[in-house]
């Protein structure tokens, strides 16, 4: 369910029939010049799902992974890392010990999601999120916004 405000937002709901989330996060990493993919829990599924996405668009770009260090995750994130770098991708990996939010971002989409890159929240939970295009632009508005003000702005 894809639900416009208005302003450029779009709530979306996910559902097993309707990997929304899902699609969103391919148009993230797969059709961007940099995508940062920030995720409590990676499994197998998780890892297949993004060199898939990856090799959509096969270029040198970047992509920054941030996630908890769990035992499992380790060789998962490894075998990701090595399979991007055979499509041309700078895969940086980054470790949180304190984390939980959810963040998929590119030079052009945000999606901010219950979702972690597992099989379980991309196809069969019921999760939420706030997906945002034309990112530059809205932050471009806001800070326009701001330094047109009198003080009283958003920032």
């Amino acid at each position: 369910m894809v639900v416009p405000d208005g302003l450029g937002y779009r709530i979306i709901r996910s559902r097993r029939e309707e990997p929304i989330i899902a699609v969103s996060i391919t148009h993230i990493v797969g059709y961007s010049d940099w995508s940062l993919l920030v995720t409590l829990f990676i499994d197998e599924f998780g890892v297949e799902f993004v060199k898939k996405a990856l090799a959509l668009t096969p270029r040198a770009k970047h992509v920054k992974l941030v996630t908890r260090k769990e035992h499992q995750q380790i060789s998962l994130v490894e075998e990701l890392k090595n399979e991007a770098e055979k499509l041309g991708y700078e895969l940086e990996v980054e470790v949180s010990k304190r984390l939980h939010v959810k963040i998929y971002a590119s030079d052009h989409r945000l999606l901010i999601t219950s979702a972690n890159l597992l099989e379980s929240s991309l196809l069969k939970n019921v999760e939420v999120c706030v997906y945002v295009e034309e990112v530059v632009r809205e932050i471009e508005n806001i800070l326009e916004f701001n330094s047109g003000s009198s003080g009283s702005g958003l920032l």
